[in-house]
């Protein structure tokens, strides 16, 4: 299930997350800002983040396997449909 993703959330300090984070830290700045898109799977294996103007963020956890990121992917894509993020 996808939810919001808040500054501070919990998923970011979680070890999955941390281990990738140096490659993600600007998902950090992105959830700061209240204009921004952020959301997140319900079993915190999965990250949205885009702010207004410029092209999304995307974090899978390492321990889900690609048959499943596809699930992921596909439900992020019904829960953003119709939603414009980033202008052509």
């Amino acid at each position: 299930m996808i939810e919001l993703l808040v500054s501070n959330d919990d998923i970011l300090n979680q070890n999955q997350f941390l281990a990738d984070e140096v490659r993600y830290n600007l998902i950090h700045r992105i959830c700061e800002s209240e204009e921004s898109t952020c959301l997140k799977t319900s079993d915190k294996n999965m990250i949205f983040a885009q702010s207004p103007g410029h092209k999304a963020w995307l974090w899978i956890s390492q321990q889900i396997t690609d048959d499943y990121k596809l699930t992921y992917i596909e439900e992020l894509l019904r829960y953003l449909k119709g939603t414009t993020l980033y202008p052509a």
